[in-house]
């Protein structure tokens, strides 16, 4: 007999603070017409949890037609902000603030924007990546998901929240024993930065290519603090480095 098809996953929530939505919606209705900007998330286990709007900056070479999208400038934008976050936050989107008979047109020159985000979130389970639509004109703030595979984005249930989640920072420094040679610097020879580097570049090469169990289990890269949880009751975890 044929093979009962596999159950499709439930789609990830996506929460927001009431109180960061509704007064960042007030804020720019009273004090501005248009602004597009990164959305900042925890990625949970089951839900991803907008923490803050961050607005797209002026470029150097600003020419932009106000009202307009630079997808090529918020994605410069949104890598650059990728680079300096801790684990388990991450750019889950973006944030357009406009009239919403505009909506449609500029959701289109956004799709880049929530291409590149969804491609970024690849170690997180059915990742989607988020378009929240500010209305100029309107009370009620409403989104847009782009999921992996999906020809086109699709409207989305935008939960709501009252009180923060509880964000943890873990931490871990590293250290190794080794012999180093120094050799003056003077007579032509390289500098003793250089010698340093060049001594240290097989054990740093090996440490990079180690892998790391901590409680016995090897994580993906993006595993939430929930998942470490799950290793047991041991506290801390024992962590275990690998090398080929």
């Amino acid at each position: 007999p044929a093979a009962a098809p596999r159950a499709r996953a439930a789609m990830r929530r996506v929460q927001i603070l009431d109180s960061l939505l509704s007064e960042r919606l007030e804020s720019l209705q009273s004090s501005s017409t248009f602004e597009t900007g990164l959305l900042l998330a925890q990625n949970g286990s089951q839900a991803d949890t907008v923490l803050h709007l961050i607005p797209t900056p002026s470029s150097d070479e600003d020419g932009s037609v106000p009202g307009s999208v630079d997808a090529s400038w918020m994605m410069t934008h949104a890598d650059a902000v990728s680079h300096m976050l801790p684990g388990g936050i991450a750019v889950l989107g973006a944030y357009l603030f406009s009239p919403c008979a505009k909506f449609p047109a500029l959701e289109v020159k956004l799709r880049p924007v929530l291409a590149a985000a969804l491609k970024r979130l690849n170690g997180v389970d059915e990742a989607q990546a988020v378009l929240l639509l500010l209305p100029t004109d309107a009370r009620k703030a409403s989104a847009r998901v782009l999921a992996a595979n999906s020809p086109s984005m699709k409207p989305l249930e935008l939960n709501t929240i009252s009180t923060p989640p509880q964000l943890h920072c873990l931490e871990a420094t590293w250290s190794f024993t080794a012999q180093l040679w120094l050799q003056p610097a003077d007579g032509g020879g390289p500098a003793q930065l250089a010698q340093l580097r060049r001594q240290m570049a097989p054990t740093l090469a090996l440490l990079e290519a180690t892998e790391a169990t901590i409680g016995g289990v090897r994580h993906a890269a993006g595993a939430t603090f929930s998942q470490l949880a799950l290793c047991g009751p041991q506290q801390p975890h024992q962590v275990r480095l690998f090398h080929p």
